[in-house]
């Protein structure tokens, strides 16, 4: 799942693209469900700084971490 349209967004273009490919990797390989669900999406934040949120549904990290 992710949404039609995203921000334009000032970053490392290779760092950014490396932090995606890691989540997403992650994502599948540490998901043991049926069927595995990856969602990306993002959101406007304070000052102009957009968060960007990637969800699955595995057994997830807690809390502290």
């Amino acid at each position: 799942h992710t949404p039609s349209k995203w921000p334009t967004v000032l970053a490392h273009e290779h760092l950014l693209k490396q932090i995606f490919q890691n989540l997403l990797a992650n994502g599948v390989k540490f998901n043991h469900s049926s069927p595995k669900v990856l969602k990306v999406n993002w959101k406007q934040g304070r000052h102009g700084f957009i968060t960007i949120i990637v969800e699955d549904n595995g057994i997830g990290i807690p809390q502290p971490y």
